[in-house]
């Protein structure tokens, strides 16, 4: 029988992962998905870990970071604004 979490996280979510097995989670984002059912992990510290088990990791946000929707940077307001008439 399967595990009892059905955890399937995606590049880019935002996690919390137990570093190494410790107890504690550490922030950090899923970073690749492997066919094994593990993940690896780009920690917000720095560090990273690979081959993860989805039961060392849980959701941070329910709503994943989508790069691909606002094409990689969101869009700042500079200084200068276009006005009517200016190009």
């Amino acid at each position: 029988s399967g595990p009892d979490n059905d955890s399937n996280f995606e590049i880019g979510m935002k996690v919390q992962a137990r570093y190494r097995g410790k107890d504690r989670y550490y922030p950090g984002s899923i970073a690749r998905v492997h066919r094994d059912g593990t993940y690896d992990i780009n920690y917000d510290d720095g560090e990273k870990e690979a081959r993860v088990r989805s039961n060392m990791i849980k959701l941070l946000d329910a709503a994943p970071l989508r790069l691909e929707a606002g094409h990689g940077s969101p869009v700042k307001s500079s200084g200068s604004e276009l006005r009517e008439g200016t190009k």
